[in-house]
């Protein structure tokens, strides 16, 4: 555990450093535009997830290989990550989530790092719940004029 908080704090140093440098490279307008398309983006995505709603959520993951690490483990493919939550969101009544730091860095016009961290509620079919914290990195980019998540990299202890 002592290790994953200090991997996080290093990811909130890097990415508030990364943001500082983007800052300086973007105008504020830009920056501000940019920020909160990806806020409303990234909210769009956590209540597509909280309502197990897949389809949704995985029309804005881009379609490559390797966008998705979930748990140390690479999901392949889009396809293979689709199956991978399908599955993991069977036995699941209800999802949660409540983000204790969510730190945007505007790289670019074209390319956003988000690092949050939080826990997750999960409540299965017979009542039963469970609180996990975890930790997750996303990059957006923008393919054909629309953001999509071009990496996405969770974890859970």
């Amino acid at each position: 555990m002592k290790t994953f908080r200090i991997l996080i704090r290093l990811i909130f140093l890097v990415s508030s450093v990364t943001c500082m440098y983007a800052q300086q490279i973007l105008s504020e307008s830009e920056n501000t535009r940019v920020r909160e398309e990806i806020t409303a983006l990234n909210k769009t995505l956590v209540g597509y997830a909280e309502h197990a709603d897949l389809e949704a959520m995985f029309r804005s993951i881009a379609d490559r290989e390797g966008v998705i690490i979930r748990d140390g483990r690479l999901l392949g493919t889009k396809a293979d990550a689709y199956t991978e939550y399908q599955q993991g969101f069977q036995d699941v009544a209800s999802l949660e989530y409540h983000f204790d730091h969510e730190i945007i860095s505007v790289l670019s016009t074209e390319i956003v790092l988000v690092v949050s961290d939080g826990r997750s509620v999960l409540t299965t079919p017979d009542g039963r719940t469970f609180e996990t914290p975890f930790a997750q990195t996303l990059i957006f980019g923008r393919e054909d004029g629309e953001w999509k998540v071009i990496h996405a990299h969770a974890s859970s202890p």
